[in-house]
């Protein structure tokens, strides 16, 4: 990593994280397998903007590039606003596209315009996301993130029972207590997947990667709602408990991760045969030192099959940030 005041230049392999608020991302999220990229970041003022470009994985010799670029304004008070455009693209033995490392041109405009290296509108699929964070008092936080996936705007699509690709995540944190050793909090949290988000007419630029969502890991066609408490030690140690509800429908990216969407018609939500879990989970990050870091997790899953979950994950930094 090459950091200043103006810019950040970062290489390597891990995920992005884009969106707003604690576990409410779901265009890109933290539980997705790494992957490499490379992320560039430029400040000015009150404004970030950033880019970056990544590789996900070879499948039945199909090459599937990721890429992004967000513009962020920050009063550096209360309020922080983005908008963002991710997008997949694929194609055999497609190699990387150097028209996405423009800047300022969109997933649109370089299919539109035949700018890309594999000629047609259907070999790349992009989300557009806003995302906002307000802290409305010193104890209490609203943040939310909406996508549009596929926007039906033609009357002739509408008429034929086309429907809109879009989904969100909206959650309230109130903290009550708040000291110079501890701080304890409580959360409330509602996340929205339609039924046909994050799918696209090739299966290869559906939002997956390594048959896991590359956002919110509950997939699409699916809905929850949490309520959690969390206690916060700065610099090295949080805890967090969560109560709540998953519902997932037939159509989940989390089943059939690869295949294209059978048609983008309107129907009810989730669909088909339904899956309702109501889930007890706990999590604890421990922060040994500046390269090492540790996080713990367990989840009960009560539904007509009870199920147990327990993961342990290490992280360790080789490299610390070049500040020039």
């Amino acid at each position: 990593v090459l950091e200043n005041q103006h810019l950040s230049f970062q290489i390597g392999r891990g995920r992005q994280i884009w969106g707003a608020g604690n576990n409410l991302q779901i265009g890109l999220g933290e539980k997705t397998p790494p992957y490499d990229f490379g992320l560039l970041k430029l400040y000015l003022k009150n404004c970030q903007f950033r880019i970056f470009n990544g590789f996900l994985e070879n499948k039945n010799d199909v090459n599937r590039y990721i890429t992004g670029r967000a513009i962020e304004w920050s009063n550096k008070k209360s309020l922080v606003l983005s908008l963002s455009e991710i997008a997949i693209y694929s194609g055999l033995n497609r190699p990387f596209d150097l028209a996405y490392l423009n800047p300022i041109s969109t997933h649109l405009e370089i299919e539109l315009n035949d700018r890309q290296n594999q000629l047609g509108t259907d070999s790349g699929n992009a989300i557009w996301q806003f995302s906002y964070d307000f802290l409305i008092k010193n104890d209490l936080r609203v943040s939310g993130n909406f996508i549009i996936d596929e926007l039906v705007i033609d009357k002739v699509e509408k008429d034929l029972g086309k429907t809109n690709g879009l989904a969100w995540s909206m959650g309230i944190h109130w903290t009550p207590i708040k000291t110079d050793k501890y701080i304890f909090s409580t959360s409330g949290s509602w996340i929205h997947i339609g039924t046909h988000t994050f799918r696209h007419e090739s299966g290869y630029n559906n939002f997956i990667h390594r048959n896991m969502p590359l956002g919110w890991e509950g997939g699409s066609d699916s809905e929850e709602i949490t309520a959690s408490l969390n206690l916060f030690r700065p610099n090295n140690f949080l805890f967090n408990l969560s109560f709540g509800k998953i519902v997932y429908g037939d159509n989940t990216i989390l089943l059939r991760s690869y295949e294209p969407y059978r048609n983008y018609n309107s129907g009810p939500h989730p669909s088909g045969e339904i899956v309702e879990n109501i889930f007890l989970s706990g999590n604890v990050y421990y922060k040994l030192n500046e390269r090492f870091t540790m996080n713990l997790e367990l989840e009960h899953i009560f539904s007509h099959r009870e199920d147990s979950y327990f993961y342990i994950t290490f992280n360790y930094h080789l490299f610390k940030k070049i500040i020039f």
